[in-house]
């Protein structure tokens, strides 16, 4: 009897040894800790790396700015992208979503120069127009929301009421930019255009969702999810980059050879032409 006892006893044993063992991670029996679930995380730091698929960015901690650790950030297939900063007026191009404010005449032409606006990308909160002004440069809209859109819904619509044309006054103006020739600028807003010239060093702010712009050197701000396993490893829901530079257009290659030389016969390189025999 007291064999048979002694045998349950070890088989219950046994049974609780393997329970305890059971969905446990084999990792664990090396004296790894149980890898934690991905979770939120908020970056803040300095683009210093800019790859196809993903940037670098460095972070500090404390009030002394000590390095921090340094992430490495994968944009999600659906992430937002933000690109802000100031630019110089030769930035402006043909087809630029831009907005400002103007008093508008009756030709609808600014009755003074334009010193100050801003481009933006195409969205449904966005939407083109003439509006009355309610004080300032409304803010644009985050880039990405309904991309490619114009028409207004039905909160733009009451937020932006229309400009009363009896009784003009500063107009909010959004529109694409439809030709360009020094300080002279002609919006198109649907089968109107507005005219204006530009002030002398204007304030150029933009907000877009161009990958191109993005930059090392910029601030940066991310927010996304962990990557289980891999430290420091981000993959990107939003990422809100700020240009610290200021963009400027390309510049046009020098002409070789221009009239004036040809007429002066030098060669491109300024040269007299060499002359057969010599």
């Amino acid at each position: 009897m007291i064999p048979r006892l002694l045998a349950l006893s070890v088989l219950a044993v046994g049974l609780t040894a393997a329970g305890a063992e059971w969905g446990r991670n084999p990792q664990q029996n090396k004296g790894q800790p149980p890898q934690a679930s991905p979770q939120q995380v908020t970056i803040n730091g300095t683009i210093e790396r800019v790859a196809p698929s993903e940037i670098q960015v460095t972070t500090t901690r404390g009030r002394r700015q000590r390095p921090g650790p340094t992430w490495l950030v994968t944009p999600q297939a659906n992430a937002k992208l933000v690109v802000t900063g100031t630019a110089k007026a030769d930035y402006l191009r043909p087809h630029m979503l831009i907005q400002f404010r103007a008093e508008l005449d009756d030709k609808n032409k600014a009755k003074e120069e334009v010193s100050e606006l801003s481009v933006m990308t195409t969205s449904r909160d966005n939407p083109l127009g003439i509006f009355a002004d309610q004080g300032g440069i409304r803010p644009p809209a985050d880039p990405g929301v309904g991309a490619g859109r114009v028409k207004p819904d039905a909160q733009a619509e009451k937020d932006l009421a229309p400009l009363d044309r009896a009784a003009p006054k500063t107009a909010r103006i959004v529109g694409k930019i439809a030709t360009l020739k020094d300080k002279h600028v002609a919006v198109q807003i649907g089968s109107k255009t507005v005219e204006f010239d530009l002030a002398d060093d204007p304030v150029i702010n933009y907000s877009l969702s161009d990958p191109k712009l993005v930059a090392t050197g910029s601030k940066v701000v991310v927010k996304g999810m962990g990557v289980r396993g891999r430290p420091n490893r981000c993959q990107a829901d939003t990422i809100t980059v700020t240009r610290l530079d200021v963009l400027e257009g390309k510049k046009k290659p020098a002409n070789p050879g221009s009239a004036a030389d040809k007429a002066d016969g030098k060669t491109a390189a300024g040269k007299d032409p060499e002359k057969p025999g010599e």
